[in-house]
């Protein structure tokens, strides 16, 4: 996945470039030539959890985990689904 890094110069110059995370670091600024470092930016990056991991979820499967245990689960005699608290 590409990542878009700021650089800087010594001479002030700043640019951007789009780069793999596996790639080296640029040495020198394409404008004058001196040296050139990634410059840190400090940011928090915030994903969504996988439907799976959500609250909604885990409850709705916990109380499916209760309900095989009613009599009226047993009686239908399911399977249980994979969750187990053992």
């Amino acid at each position: 996945m590409p990542i878009t890094y700021l650089y800087e110069c010594r001479r002030g110059h700043r640019f951007e470039r789009v780069q793999s995370i596996h790639d080296s670091p640029l040495k020198r600024c394409p404008e004058c030539g001196s040296k050139a470092a990634r410059v840190m930016l400090g940011g928090l990056r915030i994903n969504q959890l996988p439907a799976y991991m959500s609250d909604s979820n885990i409850n709705s499967r916990a109380r499916h985990r209760e309900w095989l245990k009613t009599p009226a689960a047993k009686a239908m005699n399911l399977e249980r689904d994979g969750d187990s608290d053992d």
